[in-house]
């Protein structure tokens, strides 16, 4: 959050108006924001990918745990526009969860979110850093526990397992979840929030 932007200003912010608001950089240095100064900010794909199994057993007991996950990729967080700007992109949804009321004032210069507006013209929804995050993480995808009882009259083989799946995520990712793909090559990497957590 900014305490001024450049007057010549596409986003309608100018020296004027400015503070509290997103400051956006002049990437190619011609002292207007536009989009010539759009540029990749953060990558959908990650960087690796992995998996590991380990199955385990002592005497009559098993345990076996599957872990998954990815490194080095972004996820543009679109929710953070209708959860938590008070004037966020659908009317009537806007702000809904903790921490959206945190707004800039004068009196709050540190605030999480830029200052509250219902000025059309200065949009502090557009695309920036602000909603790019990190969406590496790792994931307990299952997890078992089995006993298996000695050979008897009643039966030759008997095992008695629990097993669980997705019981874990290690993440630094705000949303709900990072695995955040619906699908739709066009949508790799943007969290529109609309999906349930796996």
């Amino acid at each position: 959050v900014s305490g001024h932007a450049d007057e010549s200003a596409t986003f309608g912010i100018t020296q004027a108006n400015g503070a509290g608001h997103f400051k956006y950089k002049d990437i190619n240095k011609d002292g207007v924001i536009d989009p010539s100064d759009e540029t990749y900010i953060g990558n959908p794909n990650p960087k690796f990918t992995y998996g590991y199994t380990l199955n385990l057993y002592y005497g009559n007991f098993d345990f076996g745990v599957t872990l998954q996950g990815v490194y080095g990729n972004k996820i543009y967080d679109y929710f953070k526009t209708v959860s938590l700007f008070p004037n966020g992109a659908i009317s009537g949804q806007s702000g809904v969860i903790q921490g959206s009321l945190d707004t800039w004032t004068p009196s709050n210069p540190n605030a999480k979110l830029p200052i509250y507006s219902q000025n059309t013209g200065i949009n502090d929804l557009s695309p920036s850093s602000y909603f790019i995050e990190n969406g590496s993480y790792m994931r307990v995808k299952m997890a078992q526990i089995g006993y298996t009882f000695p050979k008897n009259r009643a039966f030759d083989r008997l095992r008695v397992y629990v097993q669980g799946y997705n019981l874990l995520t290690l993440t630094h990712y705000s949303g709900i979840d990072p695995e955040v793909n619906d699908g739709n090559p066009n949508n790799i990497g943007v969290d529109y929030g609309t999906a349930f957590p796996i």
